[in-house]
């Protein structure tokens, strides 16, 4: 895990959905685990795509080996709450936005979050 600095505000719109789901989640933790008490995370990552699945195995074998302009991922949105709740942090909303274009069959949610540990 990346040991980042102290900070007061995390602000992330329209980047993390470029990871796989187990960096995205590692992602999170690492800036959740940076806040200051009181300090807030303000971010979006898509929540749910129709057909979506993630298999770290399958992605290995190959979607790393194709030469993509963008790859697009989804993180459930209960992973984030429980890495909230890991991480010392409440929940203080969550918006459906459109970041990702509304395409038919996702969502992509913003969320706002305050570590409180």
């Amino acid at each position: 895990m990346v040991n980042l600095e102290r900070v007061d505000l995390v602000y992330s719109l329209i980047v993390l959905q470029h990871n796989p789901p187990p960096v995205i989640r590692l992602i999170v933790r690492a800036f959740l685990k940076a806040l200051n008490p009181g300090g807030v995370a303000y971010f979006q990552v898509p929540t749910y795509r129709v057909g979506y699945r993630s298999s770290p195995g399958e992605y290995l074998e190959n979607e790393a080996k194709k030469h993509v302009m963008m790859e697009m991922h989804v993180l459930p949105q209960r992973v984030s709450f429980q890495t909230a709740r890991e991480e010392g942090c409440e929940l203080v909303e969550v918006l459906e936005d459109g970041s990702t274009g509304l395409r038919f069959g996702e969502v992509s949610n913003t969320f706002l979050i305050r570590k409180t540990a």
